[in-house]
Protein backbone atom coordinates (compact mmCIF):
# COMPACT_ATOMS: atom_id res chain seq x y z
CA UNK A 1 0.00 0.00 0.00
CA UNK A 2 1.76 3.20 -1.06
CA UNK A 3 1.48 6.21 1.24
CA UNK A 4 -1.30 8.01 0.21
CA UNK A 5 -3.44 5.23 -0.22
CA UNK A 6 -5.38 5.59 3.38
CA UNK A 7 -7.87 2.82 2.92
CA UNK A 8 -9.80 1.94 6.45
CA UNK A 9 -8.27 -0.89 8.62
CA UNK A 10 -10.25 -4.11 8.50
CA UNK A 11 -10.82 -3.31 12.23
CA UNK A 12 -12.17 0.11 11.56
CA UNK A 13 -15.73 -0.49 12.10
CA UNK A 14 -18.39 -2.07 10.26
CA UNK A 15 -16.37 -1.64 6.81
CA UNK A 16 -14.44 -4.52 5.60
CA UNK A 17 -13.34 -4.90 2.09
CA UNK A 18 -13.16 -8.98 0.89
CA UNK A 19 -8.87 -7.85 -0.46
CA UNK A 20 -8.53 -6.92 3.56
CA UNK A 21 -10.73 -9.14 5.56
CA UNK A 22 -9.15 -13.34 6.23
CA UNK A 23 -9.99 -16.12 8.47
CA UNK A 24 -6.83 -17.86 10.29
CA UNK A 25 -7.27 -21.07 12.61
CA UNK A 26 -5.05 -23.56 13.89
CA UNK A 27 -5.54 -25.91 16.48
CA UNK A 28 -3.30 -25.55 19.69
CA UNK A 29 -3.45 -27.13 23.75
CA UNK A 30 -4.36 -24.62 25.91
CA UNK A 31 -4.21 -24.93 30.23
CA UNK A 32 -5.77 -22.26 32.07
CA UNK A 33 -3.09 -20.37 34.23
CA UNK A 34 -3.07 -16.85 35.56
CA UNK A 35 -0.42 -14.41 34.45
CA UNK A 36 1.74 -15.06 37.38
CA UNK A 37 1.35 -18.73 37.02
CA UNK A 38 2.70 -18.29 33.62
CA UNK A 39 5.79 -15.60 34.20
CA UNK A 40 6.98 -18.32 37.59
CA UNK A 41 6.34 -21.51 34.49
CA UNK A 42 8.22 -19.45 31.88
CA UNK A 43 11.43 -18.19 34.26
CA UNK A 44 10.96 -19.86 37.41
CA UNK A 45 10.80 -17.12 39.42
CA UNK A 46 8.06 -15.92 41.59
CA UNK A 47 6.32 -12.83 39.99
CA UNK A 48 4.12 -10.26 42.27
CA UNK A 49 0.92 -10.44 42.16
CA UNK A 50 -0.42 -7.79 40.21
CA UNK A 51 -3.61 -6.37 39.19
CA UNK A 52 -3.18 -7.54 35.97
CA UNK A 53 -2.55 -11.06 37.40
CA UNK A 54 -5.90 -12.27 35.68
CA UNK A 55 -7.44 -15.45 34.92
CA UNK A 56 -5.97 -16.77 31.36
CA UNK A 57 -4.38 -19.49 29.69
CA UNK A 58 -1.33 -20.93 28.96
CA UNK A 59 -1.46 -21.59 24.74
CA UNK A 60 0.77 -24.29 23.11
CA UNK A 61 1.19 -24.01 19.18
CA UNK A 62 1.84 -26.89 17.32
CA UNK A 63 5.21 -25.88 16.45
CA UNK A 64 6.11 -25.51 20.23
CA UNK A 65 5.97 -21.55 21.47
CA UNK A 66 3.68 -20.92 24.03
CA UNK A 67 2.34 -17.64 24.92
CA UNK A 68 -0.48 -16.36 27.53
CA UNK A 69 -3.93 -15.29 26.93
CA UNK A 70 -6.39 -13.29 28.89
CA UNK A 71 -9.31 -15.89 29.50
CA UNK A 72 -12.31 -13.37 28.29
CA UNK A 73 -10.04 -12.68 24.47
CA UNK A 74 -8.97 -16.97 24.56
CA UNK A 75 -12.83 -17.91 25.15
CA UNK A 76 -14.51 -15.43 22.77
CA UNK A 77 -11.78 -16.43 20.26
CA UNK A 78 -11.32 -20.34 20.73
CA UNK A 79 -13.69 -23.02 21.78
CA UNK A 80 -12.98 -27.36 22.47
CA UNK A 81 -12.24 -29.06 19.13
CA UNK A 82 -15.10 -31.92 19.07
CA UNK A 83 -14.31 -35.71 18.75
CA UNK A 84 -15.89 -35.65 14.93
CA UNK A 85 -13.41 -32.80 14.12
CA UNK A 86 -10.31 -34.56 15.04
CA UNK A 87 -11.47 -37.33 13.29
CA UNK A 88 -11.60 -35.26 10.25
CA UNK A 89 -7.96 -34.85 10.95
CA UNK A 90 -7.16 -38.11 10.97
CA UNK A 91 -6.28 -37.75 14.96
CA UNK A 92 -7.99 -39.72 17.81
CA UNK A 93 -8.76 -38.11 20.90
CA UNK A 94 -5.87 -39.44 22.95
CA UNK A 95 -3.50 -39.38 20.84
CA UNK A 96 -0.72 -36.63 21.03
CA UNK A 97 -0.68 -33.61 18.91
CA UNK A 98 1.88 -33.92 15.92
CA UNK A 99 4.37 -30.81 15.53
CA UNK A 100 4.99 -29.16 12.91
CA UNK A 101 8.61 -29.75 11.65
Amino acid sequence: MSEGDKRPCVLDGDRIHPRDAFIGTKIVKASEMTKQEFEYYKTRKVAELTEEDSAGYLVEYTDGYQSWCPKDTFERFNRNIQPSELAMLGVHADSPVQKDN
